[in-house]
């Protein structure tokens, strides 16, 4: 792994907005191809796959701070334009530092808090929990799944939608507005 082979937040982030073709481009490097409709999946929010144009997917290296996993990374785009990027975290880099998915969300959640500031708390009744943070029109949400036998595997993922232009934003950021807030 070189630092050629790691994207961040913010590099992810400047990619909403543009176009399927433009991604492609921009994630050349890290092997961003477009996916076939027929593969998408679902996400957390069931049902939202069958509103995308389009699915770029790519396999590299992703950083917060400190933490780098090698990760699944997901872009959906609805009317032409990137307005949702999923990042299924693998296996970290530094076992010893990061060796429970407590030690990871534990990271990731103070990193983004300390960053954003304005994080809430959400919970599904299956067990499923997430702490999203609004930044610049962009939800971010470090999600938890709970264990399922339907399980692949993935239990953390980053999920960043575009409150505005993603055809479910408007009812996402009422989520956000009605949950808790984060302490600290």
């Amino acid at each position: 792994m070189s630092e050629e082979d790691i994207v961040d937040l913010s590099f992810l982030l400047n990619q909403f907005g543009k176009s399927t073709e433009e991604v492609i481009d921009n994630c050349e490097k890290y092997g961003a191809v477009l996916l076939p409709l027929g593969m998408q999946t679902p996400d957390i929010y069931g049902g939202f796959e069958t509103v995308f144009d389009a699915r770029v997917h790519m396999n590299t290296y992703f950083r917060q701070k400190d933490y780098i996993a090698f990760s699944a990374i997901g872009f959906n785009f609805y009317r032409n334009e990137a307005v949702e990027c999923i990042i299924s975290l693998g296996t970290p880099e530094d076992l010893g530092r990061y060796h429970s998915e407590e030690a990871v969300l534990k990271t990731l959640s103070q990193s983004f808090q300390r960053e954003f500031q304005n994080g809430r708390i959400q919970a599904d009744d299956s067990g499923n929990r997430a702490c999203t943070w609004l930044s610049w029109g962009q939800l971010i949400s470090l999600v938890s799944y709970a264990d399922s036998p339907e399980s692949s595997g993935v239990h953390i993922s980053i999920q960043i939608r575009d409150s505005k232009n993603h055809p479910h934003g408007r009812e996402l950021t009422v989520l956000y507005d009605a949950s808790p807030r984060m302490k600290g």
